[in-house]
């Protein structure tokens, strides 16, 4: 048990904690890195593909789309690494990304299922014309308001392994209204509509 645990700290799984972050070594970045890189090569394969085939620029085409680009994004603040005092300006940036684009990819997933549901259980054939703008506005709206908490309670900063929200009791309450709770729920309702 001792030589496994000596293993994995030698591969910088263990973590350590310095300045609001918590510090693992070169693997897990790496690793870390490696993930947000594949995410971003998938979004950027549906985008490409969505692009280049006019006959997909269907209703659940745009709507993978959509996701695809929150995925993007989002990921791709993950690349942003960590910085340290008194360099916050890129912690802030990447926090913010985090909040936004994380929402945004929970409330697409939502709208994927919600469509999927009208159009079969509902039979509701015009979930295209009567709902896009409205999952726009909330899929993309509603992670302003996240935004909108996170800058107003002055939450952002270094939160564990990137910044995001950070680790304080107020800052614990913005992120379970701003994000766990949120994907809970959507966890909830895509497990309803595909049950």
């Amino acid at each position: 048990l001792r030589s496994v645990e000596h293993t994995v700290a030698m591969l910088g799984f263990t973590p350590t904690s310095s300045e609001g972050f918590v510090e693992y070594g070169a693997a897990f970045h790496a690793l870390n890195s490696l993930s947000a890189i594949l995410s971003i090569i998938g979004s950027l394969t549906v985008i490409v593909t969505f692009i280049a085939f006019p006959q997909l620029r269907r209703f659940f085409a745009r709507l993978a789309v959509y996701l695809a680009l929150s995925d993007l994004w989002l990921c791709t603040s993950l690349l942003l690494g960590q910085s340290h005092a008194p360099h916050y300006t890129k912690c802030h940036i990447q926090s913010l990304l985090g909040t936004y684009f994380g929402l945004a990819s929970v409330l697409w997933t939502v709208a994927i299922a919600d469509a999927l549901r009208r159009v079969l259980l509902a039979r509701d054939l015009c979930v295209e014309t009567k709902y896009e703008s409205r999952l726009h506005i909330a899929a993309w709206g509603l992670p302003l308001v996240a935004v909108a908490l996170t800058l107003g309670f002055r939450v952002s900063g270094p939160a564990g392994l990137t910044c995001w929200i950070r680790n304080t009791t107020t800052g614990t309450v913005v992120r379970m209204i701003t994000f766990y709770i949120p994907l809970w729920a959507g966890i909830a309702y895509a497990i309803w509509v595909y049950w």
